[in-house]
């Protein structure tokens, strides 16, 4: 988590690649190769895992609301993680975003900075990248159900 004044916090991860914690303090957990990470209404984390078991582990940020419960339903109904997929990653000019409904991105640097924003119909989506320096950005994509947060890599 980047905080308003630009410094890197750990919230999940003890920088091991294992699949290790559950039940424990997040930044206790080992984790295996994250694919995508999302969050719920309540501001919990999700981090899918694509190395070993292709799980989604949960941080919970506010334990006092508990959606997935109340809701009665499972993780894999409340975050599909797949469901947007981005390419090419790293890109150059332009970035595809392919999501199932419509949508709305934001493009964040390093810093915190929002670089572009904007509306996605479902299906293939392009954006011009071609501006922007080379280097890491956050990408969001926001609905009313959820919100996934993906790396997209400028070359």
């Amino acid at each position: 988590m980047i905080d308003g004044g630009g410094i890197i916090h750990t919230v999940a991860g003890n920088g091991t690649s294992t699949y290790t914690g559950d039940g424990g303090l997040a930044t206790d957990a080992g984790v295996d190769n994250p694919g995508g990470l999302g969050f719920d209404n309540c501001g919990n984390l999700f981090i899918s895992e694509v190395g070993g078991p292709a799980v989604i582990r949960e941080v919970i940020f506010d334990t006092s609301c508990h959606i997935h419960a109340a809701q009665n339903v499972g993780v894999n109904n409340i975050v599909k993680l797949t469901d947007v997929k981005t390419y090419p990653n790293p890109t150059t000019d332009i970035l595809h975003i392919e999501t199932p409904t419509a949508t709305y991105y934001t493009l964040i640097n390093m810093l915190g900075a929002i670089m572009q924003q904007g509306d996605l119909k479902s299906g293939d989506n392009s954006i011009s990248v071609a501006a922007l320096a080379s280097g890491v950005y956050v990408l969001e994509v926001s609905s009313c159900e959820s919100r996934i947060v993906k790396k997209v890599v400028k070359q």
